[in-house]
């Protein structure tokens, strides 16, 4: 038992209530960050596995395109020439832990000038004939509950709940 300062008497465990708070910033932020950390690396492997399953409603490469990367010994496979498109995909973790920027960054030269590869592929190019072939938007879309559930996770976890 406790009197508050309005002189109210507090029954329950208020000193063991002031201890949580006095440490909620901290387990809140700690908690937080791995909820980012456990998301992003969801959400990578989600866009891996895309690429691996070749699972996404893609429309197919041109006839030409098909047969080129053949005769060139490349994978006919949709976002896979050589897999270091694949490979490059990456999470950048902010200094606070409490935001991650999934991407890839991977440029290439075609027609005298250097593009990324990943926005030419997402978004298609109408000059350059490429359709889009959507793999962040669809990976994102599937990742976005899972996010916020691991959040909310990470909130309950704080509140002891």
């Amino acid at each position: 038992m406790a009197v508050g300062k309005s002189g109210v008497t507090l029954t329950g465990p208020w000193a063991d209530a002031a201890r949580k708070l006095a440490t909620l910033d901290e387990r809140y932020a700690a908690a937080m960050r791995k909820a980012v950390r456990i998301s992003a690396a969801r959400f990578e492997r989600r866009l891996v596995l895309h690429i691996q399953n070749q699972d996404l409603p893609w429309k197919p490469l041109s006839k030409a395109y098909r047969e080129r990367k053949l005769r060139e010994g490349y994978s006919t496979d949709i976002y896979i020439k050589t897999s270091s498109l694949q490979q490059s995909i990456t999470t950048s973790v902010s200094e606070d832990g409490m935001t991650a920027v999934v991407g890839a960054k991977r440029v290439a030269e075609h027609n005298g000038a250097l593009v990324n590869v990943v926005a030419l592929m997402e978004f298609g190019s109408v000059k350059a004939g490429i359709p889009a072939r959507p793999l962040f938007r669809p990976a994102w879309a599937a990742s976005e509950e899972e996010t916020r559930q691991e959040i909310l996770k990470a909130l309950r976890v704080v509140m002891g709940k």
